[in-house]
């Protein structure tokens, strides 16, 4: 008998109009992860499950009073220390300019 197969405890989920794409990409994910359709379906659905949604998440992180503005540039130029530490001097120069840099090209 097919139900016993499954267990009392499972249910059926059918997909209507889902797209010839999206059928055929998680065909392709099935045969490359050598599991059924059913289970790649099933272990997508639990993992997307088991994330917050952006309500819930937000709820959990109020933002009231605990941010603090930032200045982009400043921590733009922080991090290209890191990668060019050779050019820090010149843009350091000339974001101190009366300008502020306001008029780099951006290359």
């Amino acid at each position: 008998m097919l139900l016993s197969c499954y267990g009392p405890d499972m249910s059926t989920l059918q997909v209507k109009n889902l797209p010839d794409d999206v059928h055929a990409a998680l065909a392709k994910r099935a045969r490359d992860e050598s599991t059924t359709m059913s289970e790649l379906v099933t272990r997508l659905l639990r993992r997307e499950l088991s994330r917050p949604t952006f309500d819930e998440w937000d709820r959990r992180h109020p933002a009231a009073g605990t941010t603090r503005p930032l200045d982009v540039a400043h921590a733009l130029d922080e991090v290209r220390v890191e990668y060019a530490p050779d050019d820090a001097p010149a843009r350091a120069a000339t974001a101190a300019s009366p300008s502020g840099g306001a008029g780099r090209s951006g290359s």
